[in-house]
């Protein structure tokens, strides 16, 4: 869901063709899909420590994400917005930042008989519909619900998801 929600934001900003939609949402389902093998590997003693951190650095990635859009959309210039399509270590962090509960999750799989490709594989094809899903609702009601602000919202939005990470 937190890539389903960082997809409407991506959609938001309506300068994304299919292109760019298929880009952003290989890259969420690939990191969403992945990070649970790296759990399961990587077991309980790496994960334990990262358990404490991991809100903080999700956290920490969509408020700089945040501030970077809502700072863009206060620009009068074109050039000057903040497109994430253009910047692939944008795409990635956010791919990082919704995927980090997954990677702990992961870490269960191996108490349990699980499939783990399997498992991944489910939860790649879910989190690339689901993506392509939210970047086209976005792009599609966006700008119309939201208008100019649509770019300053969608960094609000951002934020918000980050401080969520918190709780």
């Amino acid at each position: 869901m937190d890539s389903f929600a960082v997809s409407l934001v991506c959609g938001i900003q309506n300068c994304i063709n299919w292109k760019e939609t298929l880009k952003i949402a290989f890259f969420f389902a690939l990191f969403q899909g992945i990070m649970p093998f790296f759990g399961w590997l990587l077991g309980g003693a790496f994960l334990q420590s990262l358990q404490s951190y991991k809100h903080y650095i999700a956290f920490s990635i969509f408020l700089l994400i945040g501030i970077k859009m809502i700072y863009d959309s206060l620009k009068d210039t074109a050039k000057n917005r903040f497109f994430l399509i253009d910047n692939l270590r944008v795409i990635i962090g956010l791919s990082i930042a919704t995927s980090l509960d997954a990677l702990i999750i992961g870490m269960s799989f191996g108490f349990f008989n699980i499939n783990i490709f399997k498992t991944m594989l489910i939860i790649l094809v879910v989190t690339f519909i689901f993506s392509i899903i939210g970047i086209r609702i976005g792009k599609k009601y966006g700008h119309l619900l939201l208008g100019k602000r649509a770019e300053f919202v969608g960094g609000l939005i951002l934020i918000g998801i980050g401080i969520t990470q918190l709780c």
